[in-house]
């Protein structure tokens, strides 16, 4: 981070072990695509730049409480993924839920899809928010995402490309939904 007033509010609320927990609560909230009562990271920022305005006469600009927060966000997500992938319980089943919707003004069909990571002690929740694709293309980007945050081995061919032809050989349940309204797609964020 090049602006040293955003990293001095970055530090103070990662090393604060007092809101800890409010990140990891706020973090795993995104991932699912739900709000932690209505928090977000830029409150966390804000509260902290706020706490040392009066402890210190700090005083921060509006872009420095944002960028804070994006950093937040960042570290706290990647903590939150590392956590699910560290707890990974390889004996259950990760279940997958798709739903759709199909756009009729444009003619474009959509997805989005709930995944449900079983962990040792409880079931965590990662969601692909809806976004533009056809057939099984849902499948396809599930496993590229648990790949990508390291649930999922990646299987290649002999030809050095990654093999995605045999969804059955994942320990994956597929349910697909079908098409519905586009207020039940599932949100989420990019990962």
């Amino acid at each position: 981070m090049e602006n040293h007033k955003a990293n001095d509010i970055f530090l103070s609320v990662i090393s604060d072990g007092s809101i800890y927990e409010d990140r990891k609560h706020i973090g795993f909230a995104m991932l699912q695509g739900a709000s932690h009562r209505g928090m977000t990271f830029r409150d966390l920022a804000e509260r902290d730049a706020k706490t040392q305005r009066a402890k210190f006469n700090s005083k921060y600009k509006a872009s420095d409480i944002s960028e804070a927060g994006r950093a937040i966000q960042a570290a706290t997500i990647e903590h939150c993924i590392e956590f699910i992938r560290d707890e990974y319980d390889k004996t259950k089943r990760i279940k997958a839920t798709c739903r759709r919707w199909f756009d009729k003004v444009n003619g474009n069909s959509y997805y989005g899809v709930h995944i449900d990571v079983p962990t040792v002690n409880y079931w965590r929740q990662v969601n692909i928010p809806y976004q533009n694709g056809y057939g099984n293309q849902w499948q396809f980007d599930t496993v590229r995402l648990l790949q990508k945050i390291g649930i999922l081995e990646t299987k290649m061919r002999a030809n050095g490309t990654i093999d995605y032809e045999f969804m059955s050989d994942y320990p994956i349940d597929w349910l697909d939904m079908g098409y519905g309204k586009k207020r039940d797609m599932y949100d989420g964020i990019h990962i």
